[in-house]
């Protein structure tokens, strides 16, 4: 889950019986990560026991999260094998001196890309209120980051209008690649597909090429996932959710967003331009969950 105020998988062909590429589910599962918050060890230790080696797994932060936490959970991931990427939060981040030591010890336990976001508080701690914001500092380049994610909101963010969420994302992009900083992108989850394709849609008319990790809520009780729906402005789709939606039906029954998937799958194969190269799962507590759905369908397709 990321809020913001401001602002790969491996080549596999699944060939039918006239050897016409296929973009399938299980493409989008082939390198999947999850998101973990630093300060619950259980969902840490799940991510390590359960993800493949050479996997990110984003570590999200709080306004109380503590940069102890944040390194302990990185040290954890990346002595497993597994690629930590942490979110660097503007508003929570006081100074230039904060953000100096933070990626300074992330740089020193070998940590080089992370999710740049403006983040929720409505004050922020410091100097800092948007991702841009930390961008201009230059301190990604200084400790050697060579990737940056940034947010994609499929549905209209909650508290920025759909103009000023663009221009921020050119310009956070822009700035990245000028600094020769890899760019990923990675989705607020969303329970219609086709909100989401066309949302990436957009981005490639408007030039914008990265690629896109599609985010999808994990398995999880209804009453969690209207909670989170609508903290993070996902509202439109949940009144898709009530009205017609199957696929977001399915997901509310505890079946898992197989179906969002399928849809997402289905539209990147027959537009390759999309750019779509793997499933970004938000667990909200239910990690266990998420990781018997992932074992479940890649078993059931041979991943």
């Amino acid at each position: 889950m990321f809020h913001d105020k401001s602002d790969v998988a491996p080549d596999r062909e699944i060939l039918e019986p006239h050897s016409k590429k296929i973009f399938a589910t299980e493409e989008l599962l082939s390198s999947y990560s999850v998101e973990v918050l630093p300060d619950n060890l259980s969902m840490v230790q799940s991510a390590i026991k359960y993800c493949p080696k050479n996997h990110e797994v984003f570590i999200a932060s709080l306004p109380k999260t503590k940069a102890s936490a944040l390194t302990r959970a990185v040290r954890g991931l990346k002595k497993a094998g597994l690629i930590p990427t942490p979110h660097i939060v503007a508003r929570n981040i006081a100074d230039r001196n904060e953000l100096t030591l933070l990626l300074g010890a992330l740089s020193d336990e070998g940590v080089d890309r992370a999710l740049i976001v403006g983040g929720d508080r409505d004050v922020p701690k410091g100097n800092y209120e948007s991702g841009l914001d930390l961008l201009d500092t230059d301190q990604f380049q200084s400790f050697g980051f060579s990737k940056l994610y940034f947010g994609v909101y499929p549905e209209s963010h909650p508290r920025i209008n759909d103009r000023l969420l663009a221009e921020a994302r050119a310009a956070k992009i822009n700035y990245a690649q000028s600094a020769g900083i890899d760019v990923g992108l990675i989705t607020q989850f969303c329970f219609d597909y086709k909100l989401i394709v066309d949302k990436v849609s957009e981005l490639r008319d408007f030039g914008i090429d990265a690629p896109v990790r599609v985010g999808v809520a994990g398995p999880a009780s209804s009453a969690a996932l209207l909670k989170y729906a609508m903290l993070c402005g996902v509202g439109p789709s949940v009144r898709f959710i009530r009205e017609k939606s199957s696929s977001a039906k399915n997901m509310f029954a505890g079946g898992g967003p197989l179906k969002v998937l399928q849809g997402v799958a289905t539209a990147q194969n027959q537009n390759p331009d999309l750019n779509i190269s793997a499933a970004h799962f938000f667990t909200f507590g239910s990690i266990e969950k998420t990781f018997d759905f992932i074992r479940r369908e890649t078993k059931a397709s041979g991943v």
